[in-house]
């Protein structure tokens, strides 16, 4: 059956209609206030009920029916109340602390295995350090269960801090010392992240020229300064706090805090681990603490004033995803020897794996028809509701192919 003129130009405005519909979303607010009974200094929702957080008065936290219902399943006593514990959160059971003991000769870190019901507790003696490093702030990274670093920080004085990293390869049970890396980070560092036993990164403000973030991709041996947001003469300083990353350590965000005239806070995003950034939104908040990426994308920004959720940068490729396979569908029901039609459906078979080898079979049209159905019909239905992507993502030109008369 071949396509006529009018219906052609039926199915081009209506492929350009839906493939609009995701930027339709976007009015309202791009961000909503999550209500959580505690302060927070870090959180982590691996799904979307279940949690872990770790509270400023040094409280870790869980919870299995969502941030409004965090309890406390840890606490953590410091000699001073500016001493804070650290906490890597690996998965809904494993989570990772580490705090100085209350007399300052030990750091103490803790695993558990079970979401919080058991510990198993190491220590590692300071003594040997405190001659050139005092209890200052402590930060945990690790890549997975087994591998992780700890950066312990000296309370800074006359703009310097003492950065002393130790290492595990044995999920905790042994930290070996790694380096001082003292010379090589100026800076106060706000977090350590580990993508994988190699590629760390380690994010600093001080309020100076300064590198914001550092980077190594050989195990703390050494260090490189990553420069994602370019100064100009009217940006005084650039402070940073250290980048997060989804399971699969590819789409990450880093969040800046550029002072020129005025500070302004922006999230920077990246889809290949770090090895390039994107600048995102302009986040509208005071003094933040850190943010998070959810299992389903989210974004946690954890303000002194409030904990902001934002949603996924992906909701925009994900609903431009449906709106080609919608159409995909339409073409395919009208012509299998469309052109275009086979394109879309092969973009359709990438994003959602129908059986190799079926482009113009009646399967690939079940399969998208199954997909019309089940996940863009609903965001058709959802589009009154304020929606927004996290990122303006740039959009790319897009020609349609010309058809065949």
């Amino acid at each position: 059956m071949i396509l006529t003129k009018n219906c052609k130009k039926f199915v081009c405005i209506l492929l350009a209609a839906a493939c609009c519909l995701p930027l339709l979303s976007c009015s309202g607010s791009d961000f909503q206030t999550v209500s959580c009974p505690y302060s927070l200094r870090q959180i982590a929702m691996p799904d979307e009920n279940t949690g872990w957080g770790l509270s400023m008065e040094n409280e870790l936290l869980f919870t299995t029916d969502g941030v409004e219902h965090f309890e406390t399943v840890r606490r953590y006593e410091t000699a001073s109340f500016d001493r804070f514990a650290s906490a890597a959160f690996i998965d809904s059971q494993t989570a990772y602390t580490a705090v100085f003991s209350p007399d300052d000769n030990q750091l103490i870190v803790e695993r558990t295995d079970d979401s919080g019901a058991s510990w198993r507790q190491t220590r590692i003696g300071f003594e040997d350090y405190a001659n050139i490093c005092d209890a200052g702030s402590i930060f945990l990274g690790f890549s997975d269960r087994q591998h992780g670093y700890l950066l312990c920080c000296s309370t800074p004085a006359a703009g310097l801090m003492t950065k002393l990293l130790f290492f595990t390869d044995d999920s905790g049970e042994s930290f070996s010392f790694t380096a001082d890396l003292t010379a090589a980070i100026a800076g106060y560092p706000q977090g350590i992240t580990a993508i994988s036993e190699e590629q760390l990164y380690i994010a600093v403000t001080y309020h100076g020229t300064d590198s914001y973030l550092y980077q190594s991709s050989d195990r703390a041996k050494i260090w490189t300064s990553v420069d994602i947001f370019p100064r100009t003469e009217d940006v005084s300083y650039v402070d940073g706090y250290a980048p997060v990353f989804d399971t699969n350590k590819e789409y990450g965000v880093i969040l800046l805090k550029i002072v020129g005239g005025q500070a302004v806070f922006h999230l920077f995003t990246t889809s290949d681990g770090g090895m390039h950034w994107s600048q995102g939104s302009e986040i509208p908040c005071d003094s933040p603490r850190a943010c998070a990426i959810a299992c389903d994308g989210k974004i946690y920004i954890i303000d002194n004033s409030a904990l902001m959720l934002y949603p996924s940068w992906s909701f925009f490729t994900d609903s431009s995803i449906h709106a080609i396979l919608f159409c995909s569908l339409l073409l395919r029901l009208h012509s299998f020897d469309f052109s275009l039609c086979i394109f879309l459906a092969q973009t359709g078979q990438y994003f959602d794996m129908p059986e190799p080898g079926t482009y113009s079979t009646p399967h690939t049209v079940q399969c998208l028809a199954g997909n019309a159905v089940h996940r863009f019909i609903p965001y058709l239905v959802k589009l009154p509701v304020p929606l927004v992507p996290l990122l303006k993502v740039p959009v790319l030109p897009f020609h349609l192919p010309k058809f065949n008369e």
